[in-house]
């Protein structure tokens, strides 16, 4: 009887091959590596999204994987002919022995397999030990596979894109998981990577994948007990040095599993996991504010001219530590039945004091006009400003905490505080009744919270002025006058006006249950046939208030007041000592004033802190009900071809619950009464959508393949799109009598803005065409096309909403919200592959190279609206680079492994409307970054790892659409780490 377990991590299409012959070279390998062999399957991840990419390392043998030092293992499916493609075993290095796949070679060795005996689009990045990603951030190893571009945010990468789409959906072994912040992913900042094993990667994903990713599919693997044998006691222990920071933190993470074999109720295994991460950082940056035209420089009187209307610095120094905990339980009863349990959660909490000092006049419109030119002016031959700025009186600003003053230095101190949880509970049975029959039961649930606490104080400085220079690499700016101009550290000429709150605490639960079933055919067209229903049951609760200004109740409290306490003058340099022309030192207030903030507001703008209301809570019920089938079938029509066709259907019912605020009066008379009224407020939808996917592979060679995939998918909106949120106004104009008495209203019109509970998923049909060479096993060339139709865009537009007015009848607001309904196209190319130079003499065989290249295009809404210059808006993806690319030096021998990698992508629109630069669009330029490591390993069971992350300290620049326009400059810490692991 053939035993096999169908998980997310075994591809339902494997074969268990128990045969001698495959045996001796599992144990081969296994024994050169000097690990165990693992005889059992080890995943305990659900059916529903079975795929071929759960193994950690090795290459593909008869349909085993051998294990690296952790002993994982992974299946590979078969090929057409029933055999698998093999790892090439007959090089040798030069001097007669035999190249033991181990470490790099054996991470790319086994992502190598895995895509190539995959029976779809897949990409795969593996740990080369317990706890060892290639990169500590799981975004940051992300970006190495081709069509992925990351963010960053502090310099740590945080989200994702695929082929130019932010729709990724995330899943931790096989089942959905997520924020608690509103959104449909994990933000991969949250996740410590020591506790994975693995991350798999779905472009193109087939009908037995959950639902919910246009973009693509991000799978996080964990490790469970079976994967190895007996005792593992595995533990890591290092420091991080960020340079702008100047600060270290300790990060580590311990392992351990045990497992008993044959014991008198069967095979049982346990696995507890933790991981430790703390991290500083420091993030420069200069601003140049919003261009505008005017026509008072001196020696260019009449002309039209584009100058920016202020500049600034920020500085943000802060920490982030990150909490992960992860168990798993294994039980065997019998061959052909397994019990199994996990329990993840990852903690993440951030904190982001920020110092801000800015001359400007805002997203005023009205020019420069106003205001003296502050020194000389100088422009490019094409007219582009170079130096030059102004100073003078400026109109009567319409909120607080602006005031009619002089054109003012603005001191901000943010202090933000962010903490996200997530915990996730799963478990499930696995049985093989027959030899070809396979049923998996799986059940979960995932609670995730996120809560935000975010805090500015305002200071201003009257009768201040700027000048800039933009010559050189970095700008110049100084406040107070021309280069050499007044200093800025007059305690007492600051006035502290405003203080700002801000609160978000939100929680996301969900249910899930799932029912898989395979059954396997010999000898037939088709191979296999698998079906599976699932269900789902998630509640979300989203608080979140306005960014809530309150002027000081003294505006004549000054800066050095002591009301204030903790003043600081931190910043005569920037951008690691090349800023030393930027601003200078200027005072803020310390961000210790809201260790109590409640006390802070209390004392200086005489409140409590906001708290919710109903217009603040967003709370939104969604259940899904999906079932696929999939049929695998292989056929010979002149050259080997195998592949799979299935269809999933799924439908979705959503429910959103909030309120209506309508603001009227009673009537049109003058002594009429202005009045406000929260009514509750709900919405439901639903609908069903069919989702077919077909995969086929042509086998050309043993080691050649054509691959083409086709499917349709959807992502669903975010709740904080639908929420059932309204604020609908009577706007009315006040008149006046004859006599100067004030007379009746008149009404004028009738707005509202808000969420919309009926938006729909935006949907994809896609097509993928792949080309594929194996040619040794860890020499492999790959080159893909791509194209994804998108369907139903969401854009802001204006419709009608009929109300019921108390007293008045019904009417219809204009309001304004995201609509379904646009288009837009995605289409592009991948090539790639790596290799090991094997054949070099001596040490030069260590030697190896990996590197991908991307290019994506695209056509989607813009904003819909025109720019200053009457130029239409740009209509690309927002945050897509149409060309990257990755770079990766390899080198492994005598017990050294080392890598340098060089990730590159061009430039991107950041958003259609910028904010505070007047909604002009923002792109940020061409970036690239150098990150390096390097291992020595004692011995098999002890190594050091030294790497560092931006050595080339490269810099986050954007600019206001033209790039003779510079918005920002921006520069985060390189960091330098040294890791030492240990195993028994």
């Amino acid at each position: 009887m053939r035993f096999r377990f169908v998980t997310k991590g075994q591809c339902s299409r494997r074969v268990w091959l128990a045969s001698a012959s495959a045996a001796a070279l599992i144990a081969t390998s296994a024994q050169a590596q000097e690990v165990p062999v693992q005889e059992k399957p080890g995943s305990g991840a659900p059916a529903q999204s079975a795929s071929s990419t759960t193994g950690d390392t090795g290459t593909p043998v008869n349909g085993t994987l051998p294990r690296d030092g952790s002993g994982a293992q992974t299946a590979v499916p078969a090929d057409s002919a029933g055999t698998i493609a093999q790892a090439d075993t007959s090089a040798n290095d030069p001097a007669g022995g035999e190249i033991v796949v181990t470490g790099l070679r054996q991470s790319l060795a086994t992502a190598q397999a895995l895509k190539f005996n995959s029976d779809q689009f897949v990409d795969s990045i593996t740990a080369t030990d317990i706890g060892k990603l290639p990169d500590k951030n799981v975004s940051e190893a992300l970006q190495r596979i081709s069509g992925i571009q990351i963010d960053r945010t502090f310099g740590e990468g945080s989200g994702v894109q695929i082929r130019g789409l932010q729709q990724v959906k995330t899943e931790l072994n096989g089942r959905d998981v997520f924020g608690g912040s509103g959104g449909r992913s994990l933000n991969f900042e949250d996740v410590p990577s020591e506790l994975l094993a693995g991350v798999d990667v779905y472009k193109n994903p087939s009908s037995k994948e959950i639902e919910g990713g246009i973009g693509g599919l991000v799978n996080l693997r964990t490790r469970m007990p079976f994967d190895e044998k007996g005792f593992v006691l595995s533990a890591s222990m290092g420091a991080n040095y960020y340079d702008l920071a100047k600060d270290a933190r300790f990060n580590g993470s311990v392992l351990l599993s045990k497992t008993w074999q044959n014991t008198g109720i069967g095979d049982i295994g346990f696995l507890f996991d933790v991981s430790t991460f703390e991290g500083v950082f420091r993030r420069d940056q200069a601003s140049i504010e919003p261009y505008v035209d005017v026509t008072n420089i001196p020696g260019r009187e009449g002309q039209v001219v584009s100058v920016p209307d202020g500049a600034g610095i920020q500085v943000t120094e802060g920490n982030r530590k990150r909490r992960g905990y992860y168990g798993a339980v294994q039980w065997e009863p019998a061959s052909n039945l397994q019990f199994y349990g996990t329990f993840f959660r990852s903690q993440y909490d951030l904190y982001t004091p920020n110092y801000s000092s800015f001359v400007t006049r805002g997203t005023d419109t009205s020019g420069l006009a106003n205001l003296t030119p502050n020194g000389p002016f100088t422009f490019a031959n094409d007219g582009s400003f170079l130096v030059g700025g102004y100073a003078g009186l400026v109109p009567a600003y319409s909120q607080p905490p602006y005031v009619n003053t002089a054109l003012s230095l603005a001191n901000n101190t943010q202090a933000g505080f962010n903490k996200s949880v997530t915990t996730d509970y799963a478990g499930g049975v696995k049985w093989q009744p027959t030899d070809r029959l396979h049923l998996n039961l799986d059940v979960q649930y995932i609670r995730a919270t996120a809560q935000n606490e975010s805090y500015t104080a305002f200071a201003q400085k009257d009768l201040a002025s700027y000048y800039v220079d933009l010559r050189g690499d970095l700008p110049q700016i100084v406040f107070g006058g021309a280069p050499g101009g007044a200093a800025n550290s007059d305690l007492s000429a600051y006035r502290v006006t405003a203080l700002m709150d801000h609160f978000e605490d939100s929680i996301a639960t969900q249910k899930a249950a799932r029912f898989d079933a395979e059954w396997d055919f010999d000898n037939s067209l088709l191979t296999s046939l698998q079906a599976g229903i699932r269900y789902t049951d998630r509640d979300a609760v989203n608080r979140s208030t306005p960014y809530n200004w309150t002027g000081a109740t003294n505006t004549a409290l000054p800066l050095n007041s002591a009301l204030v306490p903790g003043i600081l003058n931190p910043y005569d340099t920037l951008f690691d000592g090349k800023g030393t022309n930027i601003v200078g030192a200027v005072p803020y207030i310390s961000a210790n004033l809201f260790d109590n903030a409640s006390a802070a507001f209390q004392s200086i703008v005489g409140r409590g802190l906001s708290t919710f209301t109903d217009q603040d809570v967003n709370t939104q019920r969604e259940k899904t009900y999906s079932g696929y089938a999939i049929a695998y079938f292989k056929f010979d029509a002149g050259l080997p071809i195998d592949g799979n066709i299935g269809v999933r259907v799924v439908k979705t019912t959503t429910e959103g619950i909030g309120s209506t605020r309508l603001t009227y009066r009673d009537s049109l008379l003058a002594s009429s009464q202005s009045i406000t009224v929260d009514q509750p407020f709900s919405a439901s939808q639903d609908y069903t959508k069919f989702l077919p996917s077909l995969n086929l592979r042509g086998h050309i060679t043993d080691r050649i393949q054509v691959r083409v995939g086709a499917s349709k998918g959807l992502s669903r909106p975010n709740f904080s799109d639908l929420r059932a949120i309204r604020n609908l106004s009577l706007n009315y104009t006040a008149t006046t009598n004859a006599d100067g008495t004030a007379g009746p209203f008149v009404l004028n019109g009738a707005t509202g803005s808000g969420g919309n509970p009926a938006l729909k998923p935006l949907t994809v049909d896609q097509a993928d065409l792949a080309l594929e060479w194996n040619a040794s096993r860890t020499t492999f060339l790959y080159g893909t096309v791509f194209y994804k139709k998108l369907k139903n865009f969401t854009t802001s537009r204006l419709f009608d909403v009929d109300y019921d007015v108390p007293g008045q009848g019904t009417r219809s607001f204009q309001y304004t919200a995201l609509v379904n309904g646009t288009k837009g196209t995605v289409k592009g190319a991948e090539i790639g592959g790596n290799t090991f130079f094997d054949f070099l003499p001596g040490p030069l065989s260590g030697l190896g190279l990996q590197a991908n290249a991307t290019y994506v295009d695209s056509d989607a809404p813009g904003n819909g609206g025109v720019l200053f210059n009457g130029d239409p808006a740009p209509t690309q993806l927002e945050r897509l680079s149409k060309w990257s690319y990755n770079l990766v030096g390899l080198y492994e021998k005598y017990g050294f492994s080392a890598r340098a990698a060089y990730n590159w992508r061009s430039k991107y629109l950041d958003t259609t409307a910028g904010n505070g630069t007047l909604n002009v669009p923002i792109f940020y330029r061409a970036y690239g970054q150098l990150d390096a490591s390097v291992s020595y390993n004692f011995n098999p069971k002890v190594s050091v790892t030294v790497d560092a992350i931006n050595l080339t300290n490269s810099r986050y620049d954007s600019y206001q659409y033209f790039e003779s326009n510079p918005r920002n400059y921006e520069l985060n810490d390189r960091r330098f780490g040294v890791t030492f692991r240990m195993r028994n």
